[in-house]
């Protein structure tokens, strides 16, 4: 949890357009640490890392779904 933690603020602070939700920040970071030694320690679904990553997440990333395109 730890390592997803850390992984997600790493992408939020460059994410200067804040564009990246919740949702898909998990998804960034279960693709990001499957090639690594944490892979073993991951849950079946890409979409259970939200729960890990909600707490740190700024708070344009908390608002429903993503934007929609004009």
């Amino acid at each position: 949890k730890f390592a997803a933690k850390t992984l997600a603020a790493y992408f939020w602070r460059k994410d200067t357009e804040e564009k990246i939700k919740i949702k898909d920040m998990a998804f960034n970071v279960y693709t990001e640490l499957c090639d690594t030694e944490h892979l073993s320690e991951l849950p079946n679904e890409k979409e259970s890392l939200k729960e890990w990553i909600k707490d740190i997440a700024p708070e344009y990333a908390r608002g429903a779904g993503r934007p929609k395109e004009i």
